[in-house]
C-alpha cells in the first residue's frame, strides 16, 4: 500500500496597486507602473518553485484608460505565457469594471443594487477563492462600500464551502475593517465593513483568510478569528503610523509582492521586493 502523500500547497502571487497610465512611460508621485509591474511579473516568472496563479487585487489601471489595460494585458502575455498561470483580477476603485470583464474575462454579475460587479469564485487545485467587488459608483472615492445583494450572494458562497468543508480565500480590494490609522480609517475602508465583518465571523471555519490591497502596506488584522492581510503595492508604499493624519510616501519600503501559500491545514503569506 502506497503512504499517503500530504497535497503540495497551492502557491498565489498576490500583486496589487499597479496603477498603469495610458503609455509604457507615464508617471504617478514619481514612479514609472509600467516598470514596476513589468518587473513584478517577471520575478513571479523566474521564481525556482512557480506559482500556480497571480491574484491582483485591484487599480491595476489609474485612470481606466483602454490603453492602460492593453498595457497590462501586453506584459501578461509577455512575462507569463510560456508558464500558463493564470492571472485573476479583482476590481479596485481606480478600475472600470467593463474594461476588466472586456480585456481579461473577469466575470461579472447584476443585481438589483448594482448593475456591474465583479463577483466570483474560482478553485485552484485544492484551494478556492472567493473574490468581493468593493467598489460602488455611489460611495465617495476612494471608500468602499458592498451592497445588500453581494452581501447575500457572499453567504450562499460561504455555506458552500462550508458544506464541503473547504476554507476559502476570500478577495477584495479595500479593507474590510478599521486598522487603527486616522487618515487610512477615514478615507480608504468599506463604509459598511462592519456587515461584511459579521458574515466572514460568522462563517469563520469557512474562511482561511481575507487578502486585500489599497493600502499600499503590507499590514494585518486579526478579529473574531478572521484574519485580514493587507498585501504591498508592487509601485510605492505609504506611511500609515496610528499618529499620521495625512498619507506619506515611505521612502524605505521597496515596492512588494506577496506569496500566499495554502497547505490543507493552514495559510501562510510573506511579502517580498520585486
Amino acid at each position: 500500500m502506497k503512504p499517503h502523500l500530504p497535497l503540495a500547497p497551492v502557491r498565489c502571487a498576490l500583486i496589487t496597486d499597479s496603477h498603469l497610465g495610458p503609455s509604457r512611460d507615464s508617471e504617478l508621485h514619481g514612479h514609472r507602473p509600467y516598470d514596476r509591474l513589468r518587473q513584478a511579473l517577471r520575478t513571479i516568472a523566474e521564481l525556482p518553485t512557480a506559482v500556480d496563479l497571480v491574484l491582483h487585487c485591484g487599480d491595476l489601471s489609474q485612470d481606466r484608460s483602454p490603453e492602460s489595460y492593453a498595457l497590462a494585458h501586453e506584459l501578461v502575455r509577455e512575462l507569463l505565457r510560456d508558464t500558463g498561470v493564470p492571472v485573476y483580477f479583482l476590481m479596485g476603485n481606480h478600475d472600470s469594471v467593463e474594461l476588466l470583464h472586456r480585456e481579461f474575462a473577469v466575470p461579472v454579475r447584476t443585481y438589483p443594487d448594482k448593475a456591474m460587479s465583479a463577483d466570483f469564485s474560482f478553485t485552484v487545485g485544492h484551494q478556492r477563492f472567493v473574490v468581493l467587488d468593493s467598489w460602488h459608483a455611489n460611495t465617495h472615492d476612494p471608500l468602499g462600500f458592498v451592497t445588500a445583494s453581494q452581501l447575500v450572494w457572499l453567504e450562499e458562497t460561504l455555506g458552500e464551502s462550508t458544506a464541503a468543508g473547504e476554507k476559502a480565500v476570500v478577495c477584495v480590494h479595500h479593507a474590510p475593517i478599521p486598522t487603527g490609522s486616522p487618515w487610512l480609517d477615514a478615507n480608504m475602508i468599506i463604509t459598511n465593513g462592519e456587515d461584511l465583518h459579521r458574515l466572514l465571523a460568522r462563517y469563520s471555519p469557512a474562511v482561511g483568510i481575507v487578502v486585500h490591497g489599497h493600502l499600499h502596506r503590507a499590514m494585518t488584522v486579526v478579529r473574531d478569528g478572521v484574519v485580514y492581510a493587507g498585501a504591498p503595492s508592487v509601485v510605492w508604499q505609504y506611511l500609515w503610523e496610528p499618529w499620521r493624519t495625512e498619507p506619506e510616501q515611505d521612502p524605505l519600503t521597496p515596492p512588494m509582492y506577496t506569496l500566499l501559500e495554502c497547505f490543507p491545514d493552514r495559510i501562510q503569506l510573506a511579502a517580498y521586493p520585486i
